[in-house]
């Protein structure tokens, strides 16, 4: 090979790797760019001075991040971090990771901070009724036959077995182990130990919406056509009566003597007489009304039903008014723990009442399923349930 050869190979060699060397310098300059920010969070709905975890390893590149929690809190530059929320709201978290070229900003997500927390029932049967005969034993009925039981207050929901498919809509016990349910078809079941439920012969097809007792041995049950079936012997026998045309929802005994019946087209039944005879009591609505509940020390007293209804009386339930609730949806279950109401309903409505139940505000739920039934065990400890299984705790 000639000397020429051999030099103008050598530098065209060169000038290409000069070209390879600048390609690849202005590919690795290209590729500096701003990260992508990224981030993970381990619950979207959470209670009160619940830890959440906030996860920024899906970012890349990043060496700089910031966090604003979006409730006033001082910001974190950590990569992951935890934070509780100390009230409940609606909180809009956002999220920036940066280095040298850049920052970018993650997706803003939504935390509900709520009171309540959600528990799994272990269904999706639509849930009716909940009562706690103890402290930390509370029972659920609910839809195709549901029955559900809890020994630990409400941590865990184990179903029974109800031996019916029918809808069954209250559950009542008269001690800790001796309970009853009711629901469609004039179905009426009891528990003597607390887990085997048996049909009991109610005497009547209609379809049953409460039930309560007031002693050991005498009981109530109301349903559709103006149903009362009433018990003195603790259930061995039932005798139905029509108190009136319309469908009855609820019926509930304050004193041994003293109980209130609700229906259809805002019908409220009373008697002071352990149900010797029912009298009408003025609600001043049409609407349906659902639950009641009165509180015979004080004499305050509250009604739910539709449209939003909620009905206060100061007198022992002799005299009932309107209140504002500030929703126009069905409210289904009212209790009153002796400090405040409350009342559920549509849509995952929680009501809570200033001291005197004239005033009504809204609580966060976290569910937008409709709930049905409340129950408190003591002033502090409320069970709510509802729709598609639904469970939630105070």
């Amino acid at each position: 090979m000639a000397i020429q050869d051999y030099i103008y190979m050598r530098s065209n060699f060169i000038h290409l790797c000069l070209i390879f060397t600048a390609f690849i310098f202005f590919e690795a300059g290209c590729s500096n760019k701003a990260p992508d920010a990224c981030y993970t969070v381990s619950s979207v709905n959470d209670t009160i001075n619940q830890v959440i975890t906030f996860n920024a390893n899906c970012t890349q590149g990043a060496s700089l991040y910031y966090w604003d929690f979006g409730d006033g809190s001082p910001a974190s530059k950590l990569a992951n971090v935890t934070h509780a929320y100390s009230s409940q709201g609606v909180y809009t978290v956002t999220f920036w990771a940066s280095n040298k070229t850049g920052s970018s900003k993650g997706t803003v997500q939504n935390i509900t901070v709520t009171n309540w927390k959600t528990y799994s029932s272990g269904t999706t049967e639509r849930l009716t009724c909940v009562y706690f005969p103890f402290r930390d034993t509370g029972y659920a009925v609910g839809y195709n036959g549901t029955i559900l039981r809890t020994i630990d207050a409400g941590l865990k929901w184990t179903a029974q077995n109800s031996g019916v498919t029918v809808n069954l809509s209250s559950v009542y016990f008269i001690n800790n182990k001796q309970g009853y349910a009711v629901g469609d078809k004039g179905t009426i079941l009891e528990t003597v130990d607390g887990t085997v439920w048996t049909a009991l012969k109610s005497n009547s097809t209609a379809n049953l919406t409460s039930i309560c007792f007031t002693s050991a041995t005498t009981g109530y049950v109301v349903g559709s056509s103006g149903t009362m079936i009433t018990t003195t012997n603790a259930g061995s026998t039932w005798t139905p009566t029509t108190l009136v045309t319309a469908g009855l929802t609820s019926v509930h005994f304050f004193n041994a003597t003293t109980g209130f019946v609700l229906g259809a087209s805002g019908t409220i039944l009373q008697t002071s007489n352990t149900g010797g005879t029912w009298n009408p009591v003025t609600s001043g609505t049409t609407n349906a009304l659902t639950s009641i509940c009165i509180n015979s020390s004080s004499g305050y007293g509250f009604i739910t039903g539709d449209n939003g209804t909620i009905l206060r009386t100061t007198d022992g339930g002799k005299t009932w008014a309107p209140v504002t609730s500030g929703v126009s949806t069905a409210l289904s279950s009212v209790y009153y723990n002796g400090t405040n109401a409350y009342a559920v309903g549509y849509g995952g409505v929680i009501l809570q009442s200033n001291s005197t139940g004239s005033t009504w505000s809204g609580m966060i739920t976290g569910t937008n399923y409709y709930l049905l039934s409340i129950y408190f065990t003591n002033s502090n400890t409320a069970y709510v349930v509802g729709d598609n299984g639904t469970v939630l705790k105070i």
